[in-house]
């Protein structure tokens, strides 16, 4: 699909963030926020990266406004959002350990671990307040973590240590 022209960051709604058409060239929208998970499957070369660039794509100008960050969580070397890094708050790949015997995955979990940390932070500021619905603004952006291949990250890191603290 050719790339849209996106919206104004005024007027960009993350629940209904548009990512493409359908077979009827209608409009597809994909939801990024009230506790929305989405879960991107298909077999290699299916398309998944480029629903997930579209998708980055749809919120880029939140990013731009500052309304939005996005975390990308890359297992696979980084070789796969790599060519979004830039819109990014926190990209995280494997790093060569300092021996260079192997892979460092702790940046992952580390940005897993910074995404829980405000989500908690802010449950507890709209528990606090009363509130039930979170509005994200330049002093609270709303955060849309983006992991490539969940079980390389929950299950096939190899450190068990990191493992656990991943899921």
């Amino acid at each position: 699909v050719p790339a849209i022209d996106p919206p104004a960051p005024e007027a960009l709604d993350l629940a209904r963030v548009e990512v493409g058409k359908t077979e009827d060239d209608e409009p597809w929208y994909f939801s990024v926020v009230d506790g929305q998970n989405g879960l991107i499957a298909g077999a290699p070369g299916s398309g998944k990266g480029s629903a997930q660039m579209s998708i980055l794509r749809g919120i880029a100008p939140g990013i731009a406004a500052g309304t939005v960050r996005a975390i990308g969580i890359d297992p696979k070397g980084g070789m796969e959002l790599a060519p979004a890094a830039g819109l990014f708050h926190i990209f995280a790949h494997p790093i060569p350990t300092p021996d260079g015997t192997g892979l460092d995955f702790t940046p992952l979990v580390d940005a897993l671990e910074h995404a829980v940390a405000v989500l908690l932070e802010r449950a507890a500021a709209l528990r606090l307040s009363g509130a039930r619905k979170f509005t994200p603004s330049a002093e609270h952006p709303a955060y849309v973590v983006f992991v490539d291949e969940v079980a390389a990250l929950t299950k096939y890191i190899g450190d068990p240590a990191l493992i656990k603290r991943a899921n």
